[in-house]
């Protein structure tokens, strides 16, 4: 481990958590997201399970990230049903493997220096970019593995513990505990909540 990661996992906030955030739209419980992020060997596993039912559809979603001690991704996986999406970073490129019923279709992507993997059914995610870049706030590159997308999320202190983070489709607003745990994350063009 380098001198910068030592320092590094000094300065940063909480680390290590395991929680459950319920997810609200308009007022009324639709699913949980249970969490954990945990030390290993070189950096962190982050993983999430995510049960929703809205509109009488149910998702049933889990994933697994790999970061080193900087909090930068290494590896990923989702898995929904038969559906498995496989990321491994290899310094500015991503090696994608998605698979369906056994089928493997194989992507390579250029992924961003600095990037981070944001998906849009874990909130956890959006934790870990806050646990990154601390109350300073700033601008990470980010991918999005389901849409195969790439683009940039804008984190803002807005007052103690307050944040909101932006990118081209998306604002939210998350809020902290003085320890940096994600409390609260609020979508709100869509009235949804995420909240421990």
């Amino acid at each position: 481990m380098t001198i910068i990661s030592l320092v590094l996992l000094a300065v940063l906030p909480l680390q290590v958590e395991s929680s459950r955030f319920t997810v609200s739209i308009e007022g009324e419980r639709v699913g949980t997201e249970e969490f954990s992020v945990v030390r290993i060997e070189g950096g962190f596993l982050a993983t999430g399970h995510t049960r929703l039912e809205v509109n009488g559809q149910s998702v049933d979603v889990r994933s697994r990230m790999e970061l080193d001690a900087s909090f930068n991704p290494v590896a990923y996986e989702y898995r929904s049903g038969d559906q498995v999406l496989s990321v491994e970073i290899l310094g500015q490129a991503a090696e994608i493997e998605y698979t369906v019923g056994g089928q493997r279709t194989p992507y390579d992507v250029r992924f961003p220096s600095g990037g981070m993997i944001i998906d849009d059914n874990f909130s956890h995610h959006y934790m870990l970019v806050l646990y990154r870049l601390g109350e300073a706030g700033g601008t990470v590159p980010v991918f999005v593995p389901q849409q195969m997308t790439l683009g940039a999320l804008d984190v803002a202190r807005v007052s103690e513990g307050n944040y909101e983070l932006r990118s081209e489709s998306i604002q939210l607003r998350a809020t902290t505990d003085e320890e940096g745990r994600l409390l609260r994350l609020t979508l709100a063009e869509s009235n949804v909540v995420v909240e421990r």
